[in-house]
């Protein structure tokens, strides 16, 4: 096998993952929410708000642990830090719109914004805990990755639509930490 080749599988197995990281993401709040688990029948609000980030932090670290690049104890690590990117990302979007008095999937823009400051934070956080992680290239790629996924964000605003959101940009970043796995596998 090529290291093309190589890397190729790599990235296309992350992205797939991711996809079906963004793919819970999207069952998962709707599943909590359906739970009900307070005196009212429902779950705690914030953690339905929060689960996209939480879900996609844990299935990521899982993935890296799996192929050899972190320990257990930084996966678990990047699953706050990656909750906080959706936070941010998510809420920076809400305010936005609702700062211009316009729906969002009218604010293409927020969505770009949106999806840089979530790239941001992942990238900043995968540089910090993963050593595989630490090369520019794959920082900023990541980073305008998310960017560029963002835009999505004025078609999935509401109900179903947050799906395609959900998949495709989780599975545009995780293909950005495919590469970086790839690119460490190369250099051993």
């Amino acid at each position: 096998m090529t290291a093309t080749h190589g890397t190729a599988r790599t990235i296309a197995i992350a992205a797939g993952i991711g996809a079906a990281s963004g793919l819970l993401s999207f069952l998962v709040p709707e599943a909590l929410d359906q739970a009900g688990v307070d005196d009212q029948g429902r779950v705690a609000e914030w953690l339905v708000r929060l689960s996209p980030g939480i879900v996609y932090g844990a299935v990521i670290g899982l993935y890296l642990k799996s192929v050899g690049m972190t320990t257990l104890s930084r996966a678990a690590a990047f699953v706050p830090l990656d909750t906080a990117s959706w936070f941010a990302a998510y809420w920076f979007a809400i305010d936005g719109a609702e700062t211009l008095g316009l729906p969002l999937k009218e604010l293409w823009q927020l969505g770009i914004v949106s999806g840089l400051i979530g790239a941001s934070i992942v990238a900043l956080s995968a540089l910090l805990l993963f050593p595989f992680f630490r090369r520019w290239k794959l920082a900023v790629t990541t980073i305008l990755a998310g960017g560029a996924v963002g835009v999505l964000l004025s078609f999935g605003v509401i109900g179903s639509g947050l799906i395609v959101l959900f998949t495709i940009w989780q599975g545009a970043v995780a293909a950005c930490f495919g590469w970086g796995v790839a690119q460490a596998r190369e250099n051993l």
